[in-house]
């Protein structure tokens, strides 16, 4: 009979790391995507979505988070972000967008309506507001702040 040399505890670890995969790139994307505001996480009713690379959030979470009314246009699909002196109107499916002074500007990716929310891109709104907008990558999280 054949004796066997037990197994070291670093070709035990080695054995491991070849046998369980590290997560993929696709496995890394299924992170849920966390909005970080003024060095405070925020989390809303709806997760927010990547869409033609870039987030989406719902539209009530800067609303609130901010103080602006949100009025809702069925007949247009139509939302309107308001306080006063300041307006924006968002198409759903359209990537012109108005402001109160008329001016018309142009995002990168429309709005939508995903699991019965209105989903606005949240760098060009907040920037609109005028606040900083980062992405970190590796946690996947939106970071607002003032400029």
């Amino acid at each position: 009979m054949k004796k066997r040399t037990p197994i070291t505890l670093l070709s035990l670890l080695l054995l491991i790391t070849f046998i369980i995969p590290a997560p993929s790139k696709a496995q890394a994307a299924q992170q849920p995507i966390k909005i970080r505001m003024f060095d405070e996480y925020i989390y809303t009713d709806v997760e927010p979505i990547i869409r033609d690379d870039r987030v989406l959030v719902p539209i009530r979470f800067i609303a609130e988070n901010f103080n602006y009314d949100v009025e809702w246009k069925e007949d247009t699909q139509t939302v309107i972000l308001s306080k006063p002196g300041r307006l924006l109107a968002m198409r759903i499916g359209e990537n012109n967008v108005q402001d109160g002074s008329w001016a018309m500007y142009e995002t990168d990716t429309v709005p939508i309506i995903y699991k019965d929310r209105t989903m606005v891109p949240v760098r060009f709104v907040s920037e609109w507001m005028g606040l900083k907008v980062d992405w970190d990558n590796n946690t996947r999280t939106v970071i607002i702040d003032s400029w």
